[in-house]
């Protein structure tokens, strides 16, 4: 009925939807629909902006300008009654002005050498399993292998940090670019990379009080080596659940998540022609594919 696209290698974000519910993971990452919110394309417009505004100082060495029209590209306006109205232009201006003085103090003070920019990969499990993600920034610091991500935020970034840890993001992240340095079941010490440095950009409601200007929280998450070990006995075993869907085309639903699922009202239907009608009117298609960039997509 509908046209199967699933990618056979999965980031975090494919993980993610399968874990939290397998029906939640057939819609959207084997057929591929997604609802279409403007809320919601204003905040993700917002975050994409920014992380192009850092790929591309870090591509054009600091030009602040090309940089600032690449991030112009993704940007969203809210609307007036938008609950992220406060995300408006002027707004963005202030982050992305911010975010260059992130990029200046780390240039001068000679912090970083960058050793990939927006670098996709795949890594293969033990059992041949290949799991994969992109890397926001891939940098040295005092000679130690480390992944930089960008978080944007509306939140305060003392509740957002705990969101951070126990994640897959994180774990598959340090394991990914340990797996590149060298790091294996031959060797567990050798090119075991330390962790994941969050950069938390975060933009808070104005109120009549606090006009929450834009704050930049930077926060690291570090891995164990037994924490890399039970994560990728965690991924052979999920990849199995999926290829057990896959054969039996099979997706059960986790009730729990339904209250605030963008699918409920597809899985409220009665019939498979009423599900399949609401997903043709109602949400639009697009693939998921870890491997293009935001730029990328745009092109699609």
């Amino acid at each position: 009925m509908f046209e199967r696209k699933e990618a056979l290698i999965k980031d975090h974000s494919a993980t993610k939807l399968f874990k939290e519910c397998p029906r939640k993971y057939f819609l959207r990452i084997v057929i591929g629909k997604k609802r279409e919110d403007p809320a919601l394309k204003t905040i993700f417009g917002f975050g994409t902006a920014v992380h192009s505004l850092m790929e591309h100082l870090y591509l054009t060495n600091g030009d602040f300008k090309a940089a600032f029209t690449q991030a112009l590209r993704h940007y969203k306006p809210p609307k007036i009654d938008d609950k992220f109205a406060h995300l408006d232009i002027a707004r963005l201006s202030q982050t992305c002005k911010l975010m260059y003085e992130f990029w200046q103090k780390e240039q001068e003070n000679k912090m970083v050498e960058i050793v990939g920019i927006e670098q996709p990969f795949n890594v293969t499990l033990p059992d041949g399993t290949q799991i994969g993600g992109r890397f926001d920034l891939l940098f040295t610091r005092n000679g130690r292998l480390l992944v930089r991500d960008w978080k944007t935020t509306t939140k305060q970034a003392a509740w957002f940090i705990p969101s951070l840890n126990p994640n897959d993001q994180p774990t598959r992240y340090t394991y990914a670019a340990s797996r590149l340095a060298g790091w294996g079941p031959e060797n567990l010490i050798k090119g075991k990379v330390d962790g994941v440095e969050f950069v938390i950009i975060e933009n808070q409601k104005p109120n009549k009080s606090n006009n929450h200007p834009p704050k930049v929280v930077t926060t690291v998450v570090s891995k164990s080596i037994h924490e890399l070990l039970a994560w990728e006995r965690d991924q052979i075993h999920t990849y199995k659940l999926i290829d057990l869907c896959r054969t039996l085309d099979v997706w059960p639903m986790h009730e729990n998540n339904c209250s605030w699922c963008d699918y409920a009202s597809v899985c409220r239907q009665p019939t498979e022609d009423s599900m399949a009608w609401e997903l043709k009117n109602n949400y639009v298609t697009e693939f998921w594919d870890h491997t293009l960039d935001a730029d990328e997509r745009g092109k699609e």
